[in-house]
């Protein structure tokens, strides 16, 4: 079994909300297991620390190169697990998506929705959205943490007491 595998593995045995759609990754032998190395087109925003990229040129619609990143890895992960490569660039407008008064989409969900992408990665769920293109699972991560200063080192007067203080 490869470590992509028994990634899943641990996340729906442990995360069951979260997990149900690796269940198509942890299907029975015969399913979902060699994609023949096809090369999926990915369109994608950079959105460190969960996707992160440098662009080959500055053109609009250009590849990029995945840098390590938390969505960059499990893709990775997946890619060896099912045998396939990708091609990853930014939408030629350089939008996430906004629905137009003709109903097409610009950005990356106009790229999916003309089908000139076969996925992409970080992209919100929205009711509108919905319509437009298909989603997997979602996964939650929250980018919020708590930070606060380094402590300081006490003063050298108080070095003959600190012993007997918490």
């Amino acid at each position: 079994m490869t470590q992509a595998y028994y990634f899943l593995a641990f996340i729906s045995k442990y995360f069951p909300r979260l997990s149900d759609g690796f269940q198509v990754f942890l299907s029975p032998p015969d399913q979902f297991q060699d994609c023949r190395s096809h090369a999926f087109q990915v369109v994608s925003m950079d959105w460190f620390p969960f996707l992160s990229f440098s662009r080959d040129t500055q053109r609009p619609g250009t590849t990029v190169t995945p840098q390590d990143s938390v969505d960059v890895r499990m893709l990775q992960a997946v890619a060896r697990t099912l045998n396939f490569t990708y091609v990853m660039r930014v939408p030629e407008d350089g939008q996430w998506g906004v629905l137009q008064k003709d109903g097409l989409w610009t950005g990356t969900v106009g790229t999916l929705q003309r089908r000139l992408a076969d996925f992409s990665m970080l992209l919100n769920w929205s009711s509108k959205r919905f319509h437009a293109i298909d989603f997997s699972r979602i996964y939650a991560a929250e980018p919020l943490v708590i930070v606060s200063t380094q402590p300081r080192p006490r003063p050298h007067y108080l070095a003959l007491v600190a012993p007997f203080t918490c």
